[in-house]
C-alpha cells in the first residue's frame, strides 16, 4: 500500500501528499460455532492456515483488541487506489 501511495504522489503530489493519522481501538468479537465432525461447540474459528490444536484450544489466550491505524488523504480521494 505505501508503494501505491508513493507512486501516486509521483503522479500527483498535489492530491497526494497531504494525510492525516487515524489511531482507534476496537473489540475483536469472539465467535463460536457446531464443529461436526468433534460434535460440540468450538470458540474462536481460525480461518488461516495454522489450526489450533486441540488441547491447546480451550487454553490459548486470544486478543481482545485491535490498534486500528489509518491514513486519510486530506485532498485527494485515497479510497479509489
Amino acid at each position: 500500500m505505501l508503494r501505491t501511495l508513493q507512486e501516486k504522489h509521483e503522479a500527483d503530489p498535489w492530491q497526494f501528499t497531504l494525510c492525516t493519522l487515524m489511531l482507534d481501538g476496537m473489540s475483536i468479537k469472539s465467535e463460536v460455532r457446531w464443529n461436526k465432525q468433534r460434535g460440540r461447540m468450538v470458540g474462536l474459528v481460525d480461518l488461516g492456515e495454522t489450526a489450533v490444536e486441540e488441547e491447546e484450544e480451550d487454553s490459548a489466550e486470544y486478543a481482545t483488541e485491535a490498534l486500528v491505524v489509518m491514513a486519510v488523504g486530506v485532498v485527494g480521494h485515497w479510497k479509489r487506489l
